[in-house]
């Protein structure tokens, strides 16, 4: 696992247990983007995916939010993380994306 803070600003001690649960969720090379996210939903216990956000993730990281209103600007990560084929982004508020090398995206909230 390759964590790097893409913001000076921010600490590692602020992503809390969100690197713990990508560590634990993913094990297999080769799992399926859904089988990852249901596994840290399960150690987070809370909803995490399972109330998903809307948008799109951007190769980038950058999060482009999908509301109604337009207000949003697009959010810049805070952190990446790399294992195995995914990129796991921590942005503020503990919303975090998870992307593979497919192209399939999850985004949600971890807090």
């Amino acid at each position: 696992m390759i964590l790097k803070m893409l913001d000076d600003r921010v600490s590692i001690e602020a992503l809390g247990l969100i690197p713990h649960f990508f560590e634990r969720a993913l094990y297999i090379e080769g799992q399926p983007i859904q089988s990852v996210a249901d596994k840290m939903d399960d150690l987070y216990y809370y909803g995490g995916f399972v109330h998903p956000f809307e948008g799109t993730i951007e190769s980038d990281g950058r999060y482009i939010t999908n509301n109604d209103f337009g207000e949003d600007d697009p959010w810049d990560p805070i952190a990446r993380i790399d294992k195995l084929g995914f990129t796991l982004w921590i942005y503020p508020y503990a919303i975090v994306g998870l992307t593979d090398s497919k192209g399939n995206q999850k985004i949600g909230r971890f807090d």
